[in-house]
């Protein structure tokens, strides 16, 4: 059927077709259940609201393409009011036996599936991939925006760096569009996907306050408690903050994975003597003590700090603080502060947490943070 010669003078319905397309290459009529619908509108169709002539022509141009196109079924709403425009409250019902028709009008050729689009890259730069070629040629990794064939070729590039000895996040800034998180969760995927893999370890920064004489060591999970622990002074142990969950990292306790800075003007021998109980190498016992947030994240936290440092326990001033607050009314709900995901973490060992803390949370439904009390208060 002939491409009406009026579409290129109507934007607007040139953007309703276009915009139905766009839905289509994002989920085509094979994965939907229910036909493609678009509400008529004063964002789809703006002109069409206007109720001036202009309007009336836009109608017609669209019961055209429905009646003698039949791109679409328009779905009128029959309880409108009686003084209501027709179009009023309708849909469209794109068809899709239409589907071609409207790709060769607007020149937009259907898209190949994204699983063959995926094999296809794979497979024409087979050289770089070795014995990993038909497996990773079927696990496509599919990100908004970016093609098949755009993704395979950050691979391609990083297939000629993995054994240079670079961080991951380097080999993703360089590889995959100046984004060095792309790889984050897809590390053990590279070094599956290459052999000569050489990624070097990204050390956890780890910051530690060492008053004079201490022996219990405080990990605090975050940054504004921590500086003000630091400046208020006088405590009787060390304060260690390592943005949260970097605290439950695998290797935390072996020198090449971890980066320590001081703060203080601790001695030499002070900070060996630290060093050398964080690397466990010596036999000297410390009291290792958890405060963070009381919610079921900062629970998770102390659950997993418990299986790098078996001892650490929740720090009950902090805790009893937050729990006061708690059970005052404080606090917000899970899903006005986006922590809805959060996993009750079930037993975590340690009593005070186990019988007191995780009973409270289930119970009252409410989180706070820890920053949500003064030291003041402790």
């Amino acid at each position: 059927m002939h491409r009406p010669a009026w579409l290129d003078e109507e934007a607007e319905i040139l953007g309703l077709l276009s915009s139905l397309i766009d839905d289509l290459d994002k989920r085509p009529y094979s994965q939907r259940k229910q036909a493609l619908r678009k509400k008529l509108n004063k964002k789809t169709l703006p002109g069409l609201f206007r109720h001036d002539a202009g309007s009336d022509q836009l109608w017609s141009l669209l019961k055209s393409l429905s009646t003698d196109y039949h791109i679409f079924d328009i779905k009128v709403d029959h309880k409108r009011g009686p003084y209501a425009a027709e179009f009023d409250n309708a849909a469209l019902l794109f068809l899709e036996n239409a589907e071609p028709l409207v790709r060769r009008w607007l020149l937009r050729p259907a898209r190949r599936p994204y699983r063959q689009e995926w094999s296809d890259a794979v497979y024409s730069n087979e050289s770089c991939f070795g014995d990993a070629l038909d497996e990773f040629a079927n696990r496509p990794i599919q990100v908004t925006g970016l093609s098949a064939e755009d993704i395979v070729l950050g691979f391609v590039k990083l297939s000629s760096l993995i054994s240079k000895g670079m961080s991951l996040r380097q080999l993703s800034a360089y590889c995959f569009f100046g984004d060095s998180k792309f790889l984050d969760q897809r590390q053990d995927y590279v070094e599956k996907l290459f052999a000569n893999s050489n990624i070097r370890p990204r050390p956890v920064v780890v910051n530690a306050y060492l008053p004079p004489r201490f022996d219990d060591v405080l990990f605090v999970e975050n940054q504004d408690s921590y500086t003000e622990l630091v400046l208020r002074g006088g405590m009787k142990f060390a304060i260690v903050y390592m943005a949260g969950f970097r605290s439950s990292a695998r290797n935390i306790r072996d020198r090449d994975s971890v980066s320590l800075h001081f703060h203080h003007a601790s001695t030499e021998s002070e900070k060996d003597a630290f060093q050398s109980w964080w690397f466990q190498e010596s036999s000297q016992l410390r009291d290792v003590w958890f405060w963070g947030d009381l919610d079921f994240s900062g629970m998770g936290i102390l659950k997993s700090l418990r299986q790098r440092f078996n001892n650490a326990a929740a720090w009950r001033p902090g805790y009893q603080a937050l729990l006061r607050a708690l059970e005052s009314g404080a606090g917000h709900k899970a899903e006005t502060a986006s922590k809805e995901e959060q996993q009750d973490p079930g037993e975590i060992g340690c009593e005070y947490a186990d019988q007191e803390l995780l009973p409270a949370l289930r119970i009252r439904k409410r989180f706070i943070d820890q920053e949500g009390v003064l030291l003041d208060a402790i």
